[in-house]
């Protein structure tokens, strides 16, 4: 008697699942519906901006400088210390500014989709920030005139936990 009531039992649960499958046209149907667009940016999520990478850098280097954007005194110095890099800029032996090197790898990184959130949802592709873009440029922007390769060979970043600094670190890894 209890395997007829188990046999039941699992024959019923079979069927329950039967009437949760979908029929074999939708599945389909469902299978073949068109694979959305990558991301858009609309209305409120992304504001697209109409300025060049190393307008975004030079309006942050303003920003922080000003005390609009409040930072500690190690980033105060190192903004003042690409501010006085590039008024000498003419006058320096070693090293020049080449801000389509930053750019490119600005480019590059923003060409990478987000892998994790709401934004990979909708296949949202990174957009840099100020201070991310400030980092990138100063790092791949400056060359030495001799040989043509970077200034900056390591970068120390210290931001709090959220901030995006594991994605810019794997977009410049992947670069």
């Amino acid at each position: 008697m209890k395997r007829k009531l188990t046999s039941t039992t699992s024959s019923a649960r079979r069927n329950q699942v039967k009437k949760k499958r979908l029929p074999a046209r939708k599945l389909i149907a469902k299978e073949l519906s068109p694979v959305p667009p990558p991301f858009v940016a609309t209305s409120s999520l992304v504001v697209p901006d109409k300025l060049t990478h190393a307008e975004k850098a030079e309006k942050y280097i303003d920003d922080v400088l000003s005390g609009r954007i409040k930072a500690c005194t190690f980033v105060r110095a190192a903004c003042q210390r690409q501010r006085n890099d590039l008024a000498r800029l003419k006058k320096h032996p070693f090293y020049f500014w080449s801000p389509e090197h930053g750019a490119r790898v600005c480019r590059f990184i923003e060409r990478l989709p987000h892998i994790k959130g709401d934004k990979a949802k909708l296949n949202a592709l990174f957009s840099l920030e100020g201070w991310q873009c400030f980092i990138v440029m100063t790092v791949f922007g400056w060359r030495r005139r001799d040989t043509n390769s970077r200034r900056f060979k390591r970068a120390y970043i210290e931001v709090p936990r959220g901030n995006g600094k594991s994605a810019l670190s794997s977009g410049i890894g992947l670069y």
